[in-house]
């Protein structure tokens, strides 16, 4: 085989190589309301030649902000020594199941609980101790890393109400939109009221966008009656 040629058969394996080592493992962003909780999940995009076990580190640049309340691992991996406190946690799981197979993607490692402290932002800073494929022998693998950001707001009370809205089931959503601990069908009048009047502001639409579309409308209206009515 001429010279030449050799030279493109080795480019093109490191360029196979290269493709194959371009994995990431990121979390989540999410916005918070101060004393509510949110879910961020932590996720490797890809496993080419498969995943056997992993260790990841995490921290919140600045703790005062948010903390760390819980962390669950996905159904498949077993817990090898997970630890967590306020401010960090240190990952280790195993895939003794043979769960995540070669050229698996979207693949869940962990889900933190993040509850919102004061109003301000935190960096959620990952770092992979170590992570091994499913390859004999067991190959590292070296993902590039996209971190987070908790951003914690103080949502204030909407027009009508002397307390601010609270989150009844720690979905995300604040149901209790008079802010009197529980969820009532003063609650739907009152979101009727202001959304009717446009008295939401924009910037708290993720809070009381019951339907998920992204949007204040009359279906989260009826959402949210369709709630209490089963409540």
């Amino acid at each position: 085989m001429s010279r030449w040629k050799i030279g493109i058969v080795v480019l093109v394996m490191l360029l196979l190589t290269a493709t194959a080592s371009a994995q990431t493992v990121s979390v989540e962003s999410a916005t918070v309301n101060v004393n509510e909780t949110t879910s961020i999940d932590i996720t490797l995009d890809s496993a080419p030649n498969g995943l056997s076990g992993y260790m990841i580190s995490i921290s919140l640049s600045n703790p005062s902000i948010a903390e760390i309340t819980n962390v669950s691992l996905p159904s498949w991996a077993t817990d090898m020594g997970t630890t967590f406190n306020s401010g960090s946690a240190a990952i280790s799981a195993a895939d003794f199941g043979n769960a995540i197979q070669p050229n698996a993607t979207n693949i869940p490692l962990a889900t933190l609980t993040i509850k919102g402290n004061q109003v301000g932002t935190t960096e959620v800073l990952l770092s992979v101790t170590s992570m091994k494929d499913d390859q004999i022998p067991n190959q590292q693998i070296n993902p590039s890393i996209q971190n987070g950001v908790i951003t914690v707001i103080q949502i204030p009370p909407l027009p009508g109400a002397e307390n601010p809205p609270t989150d009844t089931d720690n979905d995300g959503l604040y149901e209790d939109v008079d802010g009197d601990g529980m969820l009532t069908f003063e609650d739907v009048k009152l979101f009727f009221t202001d959304w009717m009047m446009d008295l939401i502001p924009s910037q708290y639409t993720q809070f009381f966008d019951f339907d998920g579309d992204n949007l204040l409308s009359f279906n989260d209206v009826r959402e949210l009656f369709v709630e209490w009515m089963l409540s």
